[in-house]
């Protein structure tokens, strides 16, 4: 009996050492995350990516320079000392004979799911080396990044290397943020829509300015802003004129603001629309009404939609299949009939 009794003892404490050694090791495994930045809100988290990213005030993060580590499972991550995705330091002041390309945007122009060099850039840069001894194909993609922090990325990093052309992906998720690891996305944006408010480069309707207020009042307030505006924007009452609103604040200004930046100072401004594999029906006609704008404002675009959805089967070079941090699944893909010498250099 007393043997019995020594044995339920044994056990007991060896559960409760168990038990007590698993959560330790949670509560060491948690403060390492926190250690590598990887404690975000849920509503963003698809995987614990902040350690690819460092803080920044004016844009809410960008890539973390001097990496060289696994990312989206087992694609290699590297960047350079200002977190392009490249392992060249390239020199701000390009040599005269040297022609540089720039790319920035957000999941699909960095690349998940693929390694460099079979990124859009890399099969870019493949298919235009011959052609070009001293050609720099710079990849500047932040994963996450709304069409306005691309605006503000490319004012503070990207036009003091003088490129000759950049290239700028748009997604139908690109109104706003699909990340924000270190929570500045509402004071980004208050800052923003303040400016707006407040006048000076852009004149807006009594409704107009009712809808950014609102606008605003969504940033500050709701935890799910994603799901707000969308919200916002399908009223059957008032969806039509939210919607061009929001398409104007969130979309057309900081293209227009691009353009601008793009002619102060000589860079060939061209935007690449790359269709989704689950592509609705209301994403194309988001597409179709930002080209619409961009043809009045003379801005370059390529709308790859026939040549990857339009036609059925894609005609393609080299497919790759792509992961955005929401889960769901980009195609990107090089169309034979596209040729990137004739649409860059004609």
């Amino acid at each position: 009996m007393a043997q019995v009794a020594k044995l339920k003892r044994k056990c007991l404490a060896l559960i409760a050492s168990t038990l007590l050694a698993s959560v330790l090791a949670l509560f060491l495994l948690k403060q390492y995350e926190r250690y590598l930045g990887a404690h975000i809100k849920i509503n963003y988290l698809c995987e614990p990516r902040p350690v690819m990213w460092i803080k920044d005030e004016t844009i809410g993060y960008r890539n973390k320079p001097n990496q060289n580590r696994k990312a989206f499972g087992n694609v290699v991550g590297i960047t350079n000392k200002m977190g392009f995705r490249s392992q060249v330091d390239f020199a701000r002041q390009k040599k005269s004979n040297t022609l540089r390309v720039f790319g920035i945007g957000d999941s699909v122009m960095w690349g998940t799911q693929v390694n460099e060099e079979e990124s859009f850039l890399g099969i870019l840069q493949d298919k235009l080396k011959p052609h070009h001894e001293h050609l720099e194909v710079i990849n500047a993609g932040v994963v996450g990044y709304s069409t306005y922090q691309e605006q503000l990325f490319l004012k503070e990093f990207v036009v003091s290397y003088e490129p000759d052309i950049m290239i700028v992906n748009f997604c139908p998720n690109d109104w706003l943020p699909t990340e924000d690891p270190f929570e500045l996305f509402p004071q980004i944006h208050t800052e923003y829509l303040n400016r707006l408010l407040r006048g000076g480069d852009y004149e807006f309707s009594a409704v107009e300015i009712g809808i950014i207020q609102d606008m605003l009042s969504i940033v500050r307030t709701s935890t799910h802003v994603w799901r707000s505006f969308l919200e916002y924007a399908a009223n059957p009452n008032h969806g039509a004129v939210r919607y061009h609103t929001m398409r104007r604040v969130l979309l057309e200004i900081p293209i227009h603001k691009m353009k601008q930046l793009a002619s102060e100072h000589d860079i060939r401004l061209l935007f690449v629309f790359i269709p989704s594999s689950f592509q609705q029906q209301s994403d194309r006609a988001v597409e179709l009404d930002l080209q619409d704008f961009m043809q009045r404002e003379g801005v370059e675009y390529i709308d790859m939609f026939n040549d990857l959805i339009g036609h059925g089967t894609p005609r393609i070079d080299r497919p790759k299949e792509q992961v955005t941090p929401d889960g769901k699944f980009l195609q990107v893909l090089l169309p034979r009939e596209w040729d990137p010498e004739v649409i860059l250099f004609n």
